[in-house]
């Protein structure tokens, strides 16, 4: 958000800072539940695609692009999990988190 200072893609940044550290909230209170934590650290493609951003000459195209790619794939791995997953106390979570992205995906263009 300090990148911008294009009120579209502030606006885009804000919802989605909101809406996934909700979804981050579920996950971790699901996940504590079931004693399965995530590490901490990045994995090695999130890391990439910021390091993506951080070399954008064109900031706001950049990261619309990859906040596009970044949420179909949330609507992808959440949706399959909701469907298929082996938790039921994570597959809610997984139909929350795959129906949010799917509301952010019109945003992102």
């Amino acid at each position: 958000m300090r990148r911008s200072s294009n009120g579209a893609t502030l606006q885009l940044a804000s919802r989605l800072k909101r809406d996934h550290t909700g979804i981050a909230a579920q996950l971790n209170l699901a996940g504590r539940r079931l004693n399965l934590l995530p590490s901490a650290s990045l994995l090695m493609l999130d890391q990439v695609m910021l390091d993506g951003l951080s070399r954008a000459s064109d900031f706001d195209l950049a990261y619309r692009r990859t906040m596009r790619s970044a949420v179909e794939n949330c609507i992808s791995a959440h949706g399959a999990y909701a469907t298929v997953g082996g938790s039921p106390t994570l597959r809610p979570v997984a139909r929350f988190a795959a129906s949010t992205c799917r509301d952010e995906l019109p945003l992102t263009r």
